[in-house]
C-alpha cells in the first residue's frame, strides 16, 4: 500500500526511464498504456481510501455504541488501517479489540467483539471491497473476487493486494494492444515554393 503511494508520486520519471529503451515507432502507444496504468493505481489506491473509511465507520459505531468500549475511536482507526494488511492486519485488529474487551466486560464481550470482526472481515472480502475495488479499476466484481482467489494461490498474502489491480492492468494492456493509437500529427510540409517566390519578390524590391 505504502509502496503504490510511493510508486504513483515517482510514476513520470519512472515512465520517462522505462521509454527511452523503446522502439521510437512503438513509443505513441506505450505513453498511452503509461498512463492507462498509472490512471489505474491511482483509481485503485482511492478504492483502498474507501475501504479503510468504510471499516474504520463501521467499527467505531459498533465498538462505541454496541460494544461501549474505551478508546474505540483508535481502535476503529487502528481496525481500518490494519485492513489493508493481508490476512495479519485483520488478526492483530481482533485481538487488540479482544483484549481491550476481555478487560472492561469479561470472556463474553471479548468472544462478541471478536464475533464482529469475523462477520466484519467476511463481509468486506465478499461484497464490499469486490464492489469498491472492482469498480475502481473497471472490473466486474466477480471477476474482482477470483483476481483475489488467484492471486492467493499464486503469489501468497501478497497476491491478495495485488489480484485486483494485476487483473485490472492486464486488462489495461490487452484493450491497449488491441485499440488503434493515433500517431501525433505532424507540423504541416513547408511551402518551399511559396517561401522561393516571396524570396524573389522581396529580392526584385
Amino acid at each position: 500500500f505504502v509502496s503504490l503511494f510511493y510508486l504513483l508520486l515517482d510514476w513520470e520519471s519512472l515512465a520517462a526511464f522505462v521509454l527511452r529503451f523503446v522502439p521510437a515507432p512503438a513509443q505513441p502507444r506505450a505513453k498511452f498504456l503509461a498512463r492507462s496504468v498509472h490512471h489505474l493505481l491511482g483509481q485503485y489506491l482511492r478504492g483502498q481510501f474507501i475501504l479503510i473509511l468504510f471499516v474504520a465507520s463501521i467499527s467505531f459505531v459498533a465498538l462505541q455504541f454496541l460494544f461501549h468500549l474505551p478508546f474505540s475511536l483508535p481502535l476503529a482507526l487502528a481496525t481500518g488501517l490494519l485492513e489493508t494488511i493481508p490476512l495479519v492486519g485483520p488478526v492483530i485488529a481482533a485481538g487488540i479489540a479482544s483484549i481491550v474487551a476481555l478487560s472492561r466486560g469479561g470472556t463474553n464481550l471479548a468472544i462478541a467483539v471478536i464475533a464482529f470482526y469475523t462477520i466484519l472481515r467476511q463481509l468486506e472480502d465478499l461484497f464490499v471491497a469486490p464492489n469498491v475495488l472492482g469498480r475502481a479499476v473497471h472490473v466486474h466484481p466477480l471477476a474482482a473476487i477470483f483476481a483475489v482467489l488467484a492471486g492467493e494461490v499464486l503469489a501468497g498474502p501478497l497476491g491478495l493486494v495485488l489480484g485486483v489491480p494485476a487483473a485490472a492492468a492486464v486488462k489495461v494492456i490487452l484493450d491497449v494492444v488491441q485499440a488503434p493509437i493515433t500517431p501525433e500529427p505532424s507540423p504541416p510540409p513547408v511551402q518551399t515554393g511559396a517561401i522561393r517566390a516571396w524570396s524573389d519578390g522581396e529580392g526584385k524590391n
